[in-house]
């Protein structure tokens, strides 16, 4: 049984699927909330700010984060902001303004055991030796973000201050629409096996002296708003570090779950330079194609990653 706290985005997003992004969707930053943000950076105001003095000083803008947090939350899960002005600012101070904007929302998580809140998402080709196909311009199946955690990243914000040569692009999808799908389509299908726990790859982020992959089901009724995690590449490659293999009938459900995935998705879409992009992770899976540039780092393509907590 999927969680009746999901009926509200079910009906948003049913008339979504396989649609373009809509104008519902994509919405204009105003020329307010831009001086606000000129003048935040301007005075130097950081992420460390109160909370009440934040929004003291960008009160356009928290009106505006407001609205997201009901899209977000209670309607299809998801925003594209235009006309950020990405082209007036060097790469730090971008950073700092979607870190201001997404903090309005909801407060920002760590996304690696350094405590980065702004993650820099790029190519880097492979100098680090980083495992995590964020640093490579490889193509990334439909996923959750920080699986492994419990519970995972709330939102997650994608700031396009460069985009790729060429690829790229975004889709997304949502998970209860899916699986409402596939109980629709075969009443013999199990979703209940969705929530015994699971092994999923830690990627390299776990404590110090910890083990390299948890244990947390796919469908998650004690997360906050009945989180779901999705990624079976990191099931998979968890089950391995935890000296485990994939039961074939879980392989099974996963690759109809794939499939019900790419059924139900929105149409592709690039983000351009000055969009912000957030999706509600515990009901989105998002997507990613494979990409190209003339060089690597943040001369090619440079997108800042955000991850909110809970309100």
């Amino acid at each position: 049984m999927l969680d009746q706290r999901w009926a509200g985005h079910l009906a948003s997003w049913q008339a979504l699927v396989g649609a373009d992004l809509g104008q519902r969707h994509l919405i204009m930053i105003s020329d307010d909330c831009i001086d606000e943000l000129d003048q935040a950076l301007t005075r130097g105001i950081s992420l460390d700010t109160r909370r009440a003095e934040l929004i003291e000083a960008l009160p356009c803008c928290a009106a505006l984060a407001m609205d997201l947090r009901t899209e977000l939350f209670e309607r299809s899960g998801f925003v594209v902001l235009d006309r950020l002005p990405v082209k007036r600012y060097e790469a730090a101070q971008n950073k700092q303004l979607a870190g201001l904007l997404g903090s309005l929302i909801s407060p920002l998580m760590a996304q690696d055991r350094a405590g980065t809140r702004l993650y820099d998402v790029l190519d880097n080709g492979g100098a680090d030796g980083a495992i995590r196909r964020s640093k490579t311009n490889q193509a990334q199946p439909f996923h959750t973000d920080g699986a492994w955690l419990q519970p995972p990243p709330a939102l997650i914000g994608l700031f396009c201050i460069q985009p790729a040569l060429s690829g790229g692009s975004s889709q997304l999808a949502s998970l209860p629409v899916a699986l409402s799908r596939l109980v629709q389509e075969d009443d013999s299908i199990d979703l209940d096996e969705l929530f015994a726990p699971v092994y999923w790859n830690c990627m390299g982020e776990q404590r110090e002296g910890a083990l390299p992959y948890s244990r947390l089901p796919v469908l998650d009724s004690e997360s906050p708003s009945a989180a779901l995690r999705y990624y079976v590449d990191y099931v998979r490659t968890g089950s391995k570090l935890a000296g485990q293999t994939v039961a074939p009938h879980i392989e099974s459900l996963f690759r109809r779950i794939d499939q019900a995935l790419a059924d139900t998705a929105i149409k592709p879409f690039g983000l351009q330079a000055g969009q912000l992009q957030y999706v509600n992770n515990g009901w989105l899976v998002h997507a990613r194609g494979a990409f190209s540039d003339l060089e690597v780092g943040e001369r090619g393509r440079h997108l800042v990653r955000i991850w909110n907590e809970y309100p």
